[in-house]
């Protein structure tokens, strides 16, 4: 079964900070990923990471919710590959940028 996981719809504008204690707004990296990223790669074995309709992410807060996954949560990346479809219909090298992030760790 398949989930979807729309960024907007969860948080209106995502943050540009990485980490929870730099912020007093419930958008950071850390949060969006501990809070629905996560559960929803523990609840459903597909998932879609939709970032349509914002088009200025940060990289750290990029780097903070697909990287996070393998570092702090333990995840592995090669299974996180095969369960995590990212999109952003306008912006492919934003899709590329993060999958980056896990191919990273697939050839280490």
């Amino acid at each position: 079964m398949s989930h979807e996981v729309n960024v907007c719809q969860l948080l209106g504008k995502p943050g540009l900070t990485r980490y929870r204690k730099d912020t007093t707004k419930e958008n950071s990296g850390e949060q969006f990923r501990q809070d629905y990223l996560l559960p929803a790669l523990q609840e459903h074995k597909h998932v879609t990471l939709n970032l349509d309709g914002y088009n200025r992410y940060a990289r750290s807060w990029l780097n903070e919710v697909i990287e996070g996954l393998i570092v702090d949560e333990g995840m592995n990346p090669i299974e996180l590959k095969e369960r995590l479809v990212i999109k952003h219909d306008l912006l492919p090298n934003v899709v590329e940028f993060c999958n980056e992030f896990i191919e990273k760790y697939i050839r280490s």
